[in-house]
C-alpha cells in the first residue's frame, strides 16, 4: 500500500510538469511561450528550441512563417538559417492596428516543415517612460 500511495503522490505532482522530449524521429520545435502582448512601438523576443532526433542533428534549419503579418507588425529571426539548437524570433510593433493574431512560425529541415502558432494580442495601451499606463 505504501509504494502506491507514493506513485500516486510522485504523479500528482508531475502532472503540472511538462518536460520536452527530443522526438524518436524527425524534429519538434519547441516556443519559450505562446501568447504575447505587445503595443505601441514596442518589441519582444521568443525563444524557439529546436529538438532533433538523431537523423537531424547534423542539418540545417531554415526559419520562417506559415502566416501573413498584420499591418505594423515585423517578425525576424536571430539566427533564421544555420544548425543551431535556439534561436529567438522578435516580434516589433510599429502602431499596429490592436486586435488579436495568431502567427505561425516554421522551422524546415532536410525539407521538412513543422510549425507552432504564436498567439500576438496587439493593444493601444501607451506604457509611459515611468512604466505607468
Amino acid at each position: 500500500m505504501k509504494p502506491l500511495v507514493i506513485l500516486f503522490l510522485a504523479s500528482l505532482s508531475l502532472s503540472g510538469y511538462t518536460q520536452t522530449q527530443t522526438p524518436k524521429k524527425e524534429f519538434a520545435i519547441v516556443l519559450s511561450q505562446d501568447n504575447v502582448e505587445i503595443s505601441g512601438s514596442e518589441s519582444k523576443e521568443i525563444e524557439i528550441t529546436i529538438l532533433r532526433s538523431k537523423a537531424y542533428l547534423k542539418s540545417s534549419a531554415v526559419m520562417g512563417l506559415s502566416s501573413s503579418l498584420p499591418k505594423g507588425i515585423e517578425v525576424t529571426f536571430s539566427p533564421e538559417k544555420g544548425n543551431f539548437e535556439i534561436t529567438k524570433v522578435i516580434i516589433k510593433s510599429s502602431n499596429a492596428v490592436p486586435g488579436q493574431y495568431s502567427l505561425i512560425v516554421n522551422a524546415t529541415l532536410n525539407g521538412r516543415t513543422k510549425g507552432s502558432i504564436i498567439k500576438l494580442n496587439v493593444s493601444d495601451k501607451v506604457i509611459a517612460s515611468d512604466g505607468k499606463q
